[in-house]
C-alpha cells in the first residue's frame, strides 16, 4: 500500500492521539512502598499497521487484521489470573474513541471507530513490568505493551 502525504499525516496524528488520549492520571502510585506503573496493552485494529509504519516500533498486526473477541477474552482471562497485575480495565474501540473526542475536541471529530485501538489499562509493580511486557506482547491480537508516559 502506497501512502500519500495526507495519509502519513493522518497516521502520525492517530498514533499521537492514541497515546495522548490513553495517558490519563499518569503518576506512579505506591502501595506499601512498592512502586506501581500504569501500563497499556494495545490490541490490533484495522489501521494498526498503517499507523505503526510511521513509528520506529514494529507492528505485529497484519494489514486489516483486528483482534478477535476470542483473543480479547484470552487476554482478559490471563490478566485476571496473573498475580503481577494489580488491576486491569478494558476499553473497547468505541470507548477509546469517546475518550479521544472528550479529551481532544476537534481532533477527535476526525477519528472513527477503529482508529483508536481497544486497550487494557494495567497497574503493575515496576519490577514486574519487563516480564509482564514479554508475556503479553507474545499473545495473538496484541500489538504493543508499554508504560504510560506522562505527556
Amino acid at each position: 500500500m502506497r501512502m500519500t502525504v495526507g495519509s502519513w499525516a493522518l497516521a502520525l496524528l492517530l498514533v499521537a492521539v492514541a497515546g495522548a488520549v490513553l495517558a490519563v492520571a499518569l503518576h506512579s502510585p505506591k502501595v506499601s512502598g512498592v512502586a506501581l506503573l500504569r501500563a497499556r496493552i494495545f490490541l490490533c485494529t484495522r489501521t494498526s499497521s498503517a499507523q505503526r509504519r510511521v513509528s520506529p516500533l514494529p507492528s505485529k498486526c497484519l494489514d486489516g487484521t483486528e483482534t478477535t473477541q476470542q483473543q480479547t477474552k484470552v487476554i482478559a482471562s490471563a490478566l485476571k489470573a496473573d498475580r503481577r497485575i494489580a488491576s486491569s480495565v478494558y476499553y473497547n474501540e468505541t470507548e477509546s474513541l469517546a475518550l479521544a473526542k472528550k479529551e481532544l475536541p476537534g481532533i477527535g471529530d476526525l477519528l472513527r471507530v477503529g482508529d483508536i485501538p481497544a486497550v487494557f489499562m494495567l497497574t503493575v509493580k515496576a519490577s514486574d513490568f519487563p516480564a509482564v511486557q514479554a508475556k503479553y506482547s507474545a499473545l495473538p491480537g496484541v500489538d504493543l505493551v508499554n508504560i504510560m508516559v506522562k505527556q
